[in-house]
């Protein structure tokens, strides 16, 4: 009586066990020792299985996935969002499938998984300085001109001094004309009052007779 107690003891402990490693890791889960089939990707587990009946699956709403077979009771993963500064989505979400992110043109991503962006450092290469040369005729003409200008104003010159020096040889430039008020002559006047018997007149002295 003792042996088959021991027996039975021994079996209740052991085939738990034997049952636990006969489930597919892949696509079964062990729930009160029965072996029950986990839900397919998108979907995640409503009621678990029984004796009788099996597990009950029910679809991940918007915004949650699952990617894998699972036993999630009653929710799924939420969905990434790809939210942060000049980040943007290279993927959206699905029922099966999580979102991935990336970034905006001119940033990357910090790590593989991009969690973050940083901006792209870009090298500043100085801008070549354009010289714009004339044409060969433009350059010509411009030469021509201003030989055109020296010989004129030589020309210029050389007439002045010549007009100057035969001005001055030939007395075209008159001479300034003497001050009237600086002159020691003077006149006489028949209202100023004459000495007798001397009388002055511009200058000049003349003896009157007696009459």
């Amino acid at each position: 009586m003792l042996a088959l107690l021991s027996v039975l003891l021994l079996s209740s402990h052991v085939l738990p066990l034997v049952q636990s490693t006969s489930c597919d890791d892949k696509t079964e889960y062990l729930y009160d020792q029965t072996c029950c089939k986990k839900c397919k990707p998108g979907e995640y587990v409503l009621e678990n299985c029984k004796y009788q009946s099996a597990t009950q699956c029910a679809t991940c709403g918007n915004g949650f996935f699952t990617n894998d077979y699972n036993s999630y009771f009653n929710w799924c993963p939420d969905c990434r969002t790809c939210t942060k500064d000049h980040m943007t989505y290279k993927k959206n979400c699905t029922t099966t499938s999580n979102a991935v992110c990336t970034c905006v043109e001119g940033y990357r991503c910090t790590d593989s998984d991009c969690q973050a962006c940083e901006k792209i450092q870009t090298a500043t290469v100085p801008s070549a300085i354009t010289t714009t040369i004339p044409p060969t005729h433009d350059i010509m003409w411009i030469s021509v001109s201003l030989c055109c200008a020296c010989v004129c104003v030589c020309v210029l010159l050389t007439c002045f001094l010549l007009i100057s020096r035969n001005a001055r040889q030939y007395g075209w430039i008159m001479p300034a004309s003497p001050d009237k008020s600086n002159s020691g002559s003077s006149q006489c006047t028949e209202e100023e009052e004459v000495p007798m018997p001397v009388q002055e007149m511009c200058g000049k002295t003349e003896k009157l007779e007696d009459v």
